[in-house]
C-alpha cells in the first residue's frame, strides 16, 4: 500500500488510513456483502427450471457420480475439455443435491460469491496501482451495485466469475512486485498463476504479456529471474493435472484440450464473430460434438486430443484459403470484445462506456507517469488476444472487467504527476530504462 501525498483531500486521506489500518478490511467486507446479496436476490428471482447441458456440468456430473473427469460431450470417455478446478467445484453441490435445479442454484450462488469477492478486491487493486483508495472504492461500488454483465457474474456453470476473481488477485500481486520483482513475490505469483490456469487457461496470456512488457521496460537482471521462478512454480502447480492427462488421454495437457475445436467452431463457412449467434445456428448443432451424434462418434473413436488436433488443422486450412473472411471476422471479434453486444441496449451502452472510460483513465495514468499503467493495460490487452482468432462473448470479456473499472477510476485520481528524474520518467524506484 502507498500512503496518499499532501495533495490528497482530507476525506480521501481518512479513507486511506481506515483501509490501511485494522478496520480497513471493513470496506472489502461491506462491498462483498452488498454485491453478494444483490446477486443472490437476482439469481433467486430467475431460479432455473432445468439443469444445464454445458460440458463443464457434464464433467462435474461424472466427477460427482463416478469420480472421473469424463463425458464432456455425453458418453465420450476421459476428458480434459475443461480445466479441472471448475468441474471440481461444481461436483460438490451435484454430489449433495444430484443433477437437479437445486444444484444449479447452488452453483450459481457460488459463482455470484466469486464475482462479489472479485469486486471487493478493487480498492486493494487501486491502492496497489498507486491510484489511492477512493478510486478503488468507487470502482468496487460501481461493479457491485450495477451488474451489467449479469449472466457472466452469476453463472457458476461457466468459469468467467472465478477467472474474474483470479485476475484481480494476480493483478494485485503483480502490481506489488512491479519494478523490484523480488523472488519471494515470484513464488506467490507462480502459485496463484498455476491455480488460475487450472481454472481458466486464458489467464496464461496475461502472464506472457506481463513478462513481455517487463522485459521491455525494466532491467532484465530482475525480470528474467522473477518470471523464470514464477513460471516454474506455476508449471509445478499444473503438473499433477498434466500427469493425469498423460495417463488418461496419452498427452501431458497442462490446461485443456479444447483449443482446436474452438478454433474450428470460430473459423469456417458458417460461423460469425459472436458466440451467442453461433450456438443458435443450425451449423453449430451439426458441427459440435455436444449436439452432433456424428461428431460425438468421432470423439469416441479418436479421443479428445486427436479430435481437437484434427479440428485445428481444418481451421488453419480454412484460414489459409479464406484470408479476407478471416481478417473480417478477426476485426469484428476485436470490436465485440471491447464493445460487446448485450441483451439490452442500456447494457451495451454501459459496457461501451466502461471501455471508453478505461481508455481515458489509461491515458491519464500515462500522463501522470504512473508506472502501474503497464501491468494493468498489459493484463487487459493480453487477455483479449486469443479473441482475435476465437469467437467472442460478453462472458469472455468479464474476467478483465475489474481491471477496466480500475483503469476508468484513474480519472478520479487528482494527485500531481510524478516528477521527472534527470529529464526522464522513472518507472518505479527500482525500475528504469538504464543498465539493461
Amino acid at each position: 500500500m502507498r500512503p496518499q501525498d499532501a495533495t490528497t483531500p482530507w476525506g480521501a486521506a481518512f479513507l486511506t488510513r481506515m483501509w490501511m489500518g485494522k478496520s480497513g478490511i471493513r470496506w472489502g467486507v461491506i462491498l462483498f456483502c452488498m454485491g453478494l446479496l444483490l446477486r443472490v436476490a437476482l439469481v433467486m428471482l430467475r431460479t432455473p427450471g432445468d439443469v444445464p447441458h454445458w460440458e463443464t456440468f457434464r464433467i462435474a456430473q461424472s466427477l460427482a457420480t463416478k469420480g472421473s473427469y469424463a463425458g464432456a460431450f455425453g458418453d465420450s470417455g476421459p476428458s480434459a475439455h475443461c480445466a479441472p478446478l471448475l468441474p471440481l467445484l461444481q461436483a460438490i453441490p451435484i454430489r449433495m443435491f444430484g443433477p437437479t435445479p437445486r444444484a444449479t442454484l447452488a452453483i450459481n450462488i457460488m459463482g455470484s460469491a466469486s464475482s462479489a469477492l472479485g469486486y471487493a478486491l478493487l480498492p486493494t487493486l487501486a491502492a496497489a496501482s498507486g491510484l489511492g483508495i477512493v478510486p478503488g472504492i468507487v470502482a468496487g461500488l460501481a461493479g457491485e451495485l450495477i451488474p451489467i454483465n449479469f449472466m457472466a457474474q452469476t453463472s457458476g456453470v461457466a468459469d468467467a466469475c472465478y477467472a474474474f476473481f483470479f485476475v484481480n488477485v494476480l493483478s494485485i500481486v503483480m502490481c506489488r512486485a512491479w519494478g523490484a520483482f523480488p523472488p519471494r513475490q515470484a513464488l506467490k505469483t507462480g502459485l496463484v498463476m498455476g491455480l488460475a490456469c487450472l481454472m481458466n487457461a486464458g489467464i496464461l496470456q496475461i502472464f506472457v504479456a506481463w513478462a513481455a512488457v517487463a522485459a521491455l521496460r525494466c532491467p532484465l537482471r530482475r525480470v528474467v529471474p522473477f518470471f523464470g521462478i514464477a513460471g516454474l512454480v506455476a508449471a509445478c502447480v499444473m503438473t499433477p493435472w498434466a500427469i493425469r492427462n498423460y495417463i488418461a488421454l496419452g498427452s501431458p495437457i497442462f490446461t485443456r484440450t479444447n483449443f482446436g475445436l474452438e478454433l474450428y467452431m470460430s473459423n469456417n463457412d458458417y460461423m460469425t464473430a459472436e458466440e451467442s449467434v453461433n450456438v443458435k445456428s443450425q451449423a453449430f448443432h451439426v458441427l459440435h460434438p455436444s449436439d452432433s451424434g456424428v461428431e460425438l462418434a468421432r470423439v469416441r473413436t479418436l479421443g479428445e486430443v486427436a479430435y481437437s488436433e484434427g479440428r485445428k488443422r481444418q481451421a488453419l486450412a480454412w484460414i489459409e484459403q479464406h484470408k479476407e473472411r478471416f481478417l473480417a471476422l478477426s476485426t469484428q471479434r476485436v470490436a465485440l470484445f471491447w464493445f460487446p453486444h448485450m441483451l439490452r441496449l442500456w447494457q451495451t451502452c454501459l459496457e461501451a462506456a466502461m471501455t471508453l472510460l478505461a481508455l481515458a483513465g489509461a491515458i491519464v495514468m500515462f500522463r501522470r507517469r504512473n508506472p502501474f499503467v503497464w501491468p494493468l493495460t498489459a493484463a487487459a490487452v493480453g487477455y483479449s488476444l486469443v479473441y482475435i482468432i476465437i469467437q467472442t462473448s460478453p462472458r469472455y470479456r468479464f474476467p478483465v472487467e475489474g481491471i477496466i473499472l480500475v483503469l476508468g477510476s484513474a480519472l478520479l485520481d487528482r494527485r500531481r504527476p510524478r516528477p521527472l528524474h534527470n529529464g526522464r520518467e522513472p518507472l518505479t524506484p527500482f525500475c528504469d530504462d538504464k543498465k539493461r
